[in-house]
């Protein structure tokens, strides 16, 4: 119990420190990372076939599941103990993803997870969109909506107005 105390302070504290050294818009980012956990991983593909409705390139998505139940070889795997109690990141493959900036940050979970804002806070992306409130400042975009189709018609609907403005 007091350990897991200890552990809450420490990721709070990291996300605070990620949001502190938020980088700026980098043109040198490419593809989507997409955060989704047990409940909402079936929805991967329904996500994607509505961004490949709209010409967007899918290859270059790539999903973390915040799970400790086995899933498919395609998505990278988030289990409790690869971030340890002191919300260091201790696999190899999330650290490396970590390093990976990104254009969008796609964060569409059942719950809330302290896990979850931790890779979010650290994650290096031009576009955070969470279906969820975001009362910690880590996401630029808040769609709220439980149900994946809206969710995705909604988002590509701000990053057509987004691209628009851009251009």
């Amino acid at each position: 119990m007091r350990l897991g105390i200890f552990s809450d302070y420490f990721i709070k504290s990291r996300i605070r420190k990620a949001l502190k050294l938020r980088s700026v818009y980098n043109e040198n980012r490419t593809g989507v990372l997409m955060l989704l956990d047990s409940e909402t991983v079936s929805l991967k593909n329904n996500i994607l076939a509505g961004f490949a409705e709209q010409g967007m390139k899918t290859e270059f998505f790539r999903t973390i599941v915040l799970s400790e139940n086995e899933t498919n070889d395609e998505v990278f795997q988030l289990k409790r103990k690869d971030i340890r109690w002191n919300a260091a990141v201790k696999n190899e493959q999330l650290k490396e993803l970590l390093n990976t900036e990104f254009d969008i940050l796609i964060s569409f979970l059942s719950e809330y997870s302290l896990r979850a804002e931790l890779i979010a806070a650290q994650v290096s992306a031009g576009l955070k969109i969470t279906s969820r409130h975001d009362e910690t400042g880590i996401f630029d975009l808040s769609i709220i909506s439980e149900n994946a189709e809206v969710f995705t018609l909604e988002t590509l609907k701000y990053l057509k107005i987004l691209k628009e403005t851009r251009a």
